[in-house]
């Protein structure tokens, strides 16, 4: 991120041209623009501390679930996943999806 804030602080000073700073960071056009772009959208603050992360991912069990398993798992430390997932569909009929994964096959 330390690049990008130079690079903007560069283009901005404007002594060189953007030709010049794609050349001597190592970027392309489109890529020197869009950071401007995002720069000048944004607060400092915000662009430079900008995480690309997912927020959330699409296959991300939900939190409930996750808080049933980690229970269940820390009562009863010898079960399986087999036998998590039949407990927790017996106690908690629909929250488990109805997809099935491979490793909780009967």
């Amino acid at each position: 991120m330390e690049e990008r804030a130079r690079f903007v602080f560069e283009y901005e000073r404007d002594e060189r041209t953007m030709t010049e700073l794609v050349r001597t960071f190592g970027i392309s056009r489109e890529c020197g623009y869009r950071w401007l772009r995002r720069y000048r959208s944004m607060a400092l603050r915000v662009w430079l501390n900008w995480n690309r992360d997912a927020v959330r991912h699409p296959n991300q069990t939900a939190v409930a679930i996750e808080e049933a398993v980690l229970g269940l798992r820390q009562a009863h430390m010898r079960w399986g996943p087999r036998k998590l997932k039949r407990i927790l569909e017996r106690d908690q009929p629909g929250a488990v999806g109805r997809r099935r994964a491979r490793w909780a096959r009967s």
